[in-house]
Parts: structure tokens; sequence; C-alpha cells
């Protein structure tokens, strides 16, 4: 899957979907980090596809882990726990790449908090 993430990467400029802040590794590089809303690892055994990756910078990656955050799988209207400025957003989502809805989902159930 790594190639995939740094493909997602590139095809949001290393920007996060939530907020769409780019933060910069160097001058001319990005840097943003791919999300897995089912988790891999066990007990939740997330595919390793696309469809269950979120391109995020580090602040939204970690409120993400915390379940802070839970996206719509129909509408992608963003919902976190304390942050205004993304509260009632839409998640951004190119038309490349297809969000898996029971992937969020799975996300809202099993690991957001609210």
């Amino acid at each position: 899957m790594d190639g995939r993430v740094s493909d997602l990467k590139e095809t949001y400029s290393s920007a996060c979907q939530v907020c769409g802040a780019r933060r910069r590794r160097e001058v001319d590089a990005g840097y943003a980090e791919g999300h897995h809303l089912k988790p891999l690892g066990r007990p939740h055994h997330g595919p390793d596809v696309e469809g269950n990756v979120l391109v995020l910078c580090p602040n939204h990656h970690a409120d993400f882990d915390y379940g802070l955050i839970a996206i719509d799988p129909d509408s992608h209207l963003v919902s976190h726990a304390y942050d205004s400025t993304v509260d009632g957003r839409t998640l951004h989502v190119r038309d490349e790449h297809e969000v898996d809805p029971e992937c969020l989902a799975y996300h809202n159930r099993e690991i957001a908090d609210f």
C-alpha cells in the first residue's frame, strides 16, 4: 500500500482532506500522513486499499486516532468533538479517490467517541 498512499498524497498535493492545510517538510515538498479509517491491525483488520485511507495533516491524523472526528458516509460532513474551524465542513474528496462509505461507518461506530 505504501506506493498507493504516496500516490494519494500526491493527488491531494499533501493537503489535509479535513482542513486543507499543507505542511512542509522542505521548501518545495509537502508533508501529509495517510490514515486508515478501519485500522489495519488487530482487532480491526482493515483493508489496505485507497478507499480506506484519508490524507491528513498530523493534527487531524491524531484527532482521527483519538476518535475526535467522524465523517458522515453519505454527505462527507465533518463532525469534530471540539474544533469549530472544521466542524460542519465537508471532507475534500477528489473524483479519482473513492472513499469507502463502509470504512467511514466503521470508524464512526468503532473509533469515534462522541
